[in-house]
């Protein structure tokens, strides 16, 4: 299979490929601890959020915060998204780990320490201690998933099961519930004004 460009451009910086074959893995975490501001900031957000305080979820947010390109930037049109169904996607993501980037947090973790050679939209991290990657839906164990990253053959928005294969040749079926895809929906969280704001609000897939 060709080399995407990021690949090829890495593998001109140094040879940092890792030999195809390779297990690789994404074990959770969470760089939040180190800022209490932004903890204490987190406890209020899922407090708005388990509640679907609309006022709340306003204040907390930049008053440019982004929710998609084709949108409008501000606050509302990310309150619209949480009326269309977005409190409980939110609810989820907000108890996955949070990771720096760029001039803030991001959050789940993988968005932000996904590897750079693998392309996302080919790949999903198992978010679930004890997954199993398994012959059929339901069918016999093939093999134990230690937060591995796994190629997908086809990622299907809703499937209850994928086809997928861990990086060093096993194949099979993982549980959608048992990943997250790269394309899932994250937040971002910046500093404005010395007080953190939710400033982004993205995916879906």
């Amino acid at each position: 299979m060709a080399l995407s460009v990021r690949q090829f451009i890495g593998l001109l910086a140094g040879g940092r490929l890792l030999a195809a074959g390779r297990r690789r893995y994404l074990r959770p975490g969470d760089e939040s601890a180190g800022d209490a501001a932004f903890v204490r900031f987190l406890g209020e957000l899922r407090r708005v959020v388990a509640g679907k305080d609309e006022a709340g979820l306003r204040r907390l947010c930049a008053a440019d915060v982004i929710t998609g390109v084709d949108m409008a930037p501000g606050p509302e049109e990310l309150v619209k998204r949480m009326r269309a169904g977005g409190w409980v996607e939110l609810a989820v993501t907000l108890g996955m780990g949070a990771a720096r980037y760029e001039k803030g947090f991001a959050m789940p973790y993988l968005f932000a320490k996904f590897p750079e050679d693998l392309e996302s939209t080919e790949h999903v991290v198992t978010v679930r201690a004890g997954a199993v990657l398994r012959a059929s839906a339901g069918g016999a164990v093939v093999c134990p998933l230690d937060f591995d990253i796994l190629r997908v053959r086809e990622f299907k928005a809703g499937a209850a099961w994928l086809a997928a294969e861990r990086l060093d040749g096993p194949k099979g079926v993982v549980a959608a519930a048992d990943v997250r895809s790269l394309g899932a929906p994250r937040v971002f969280f910046e500093k404005r004004g010395g007080a953190w704001k939710v400033s982004a609000w993205g995916g879906g897939a």
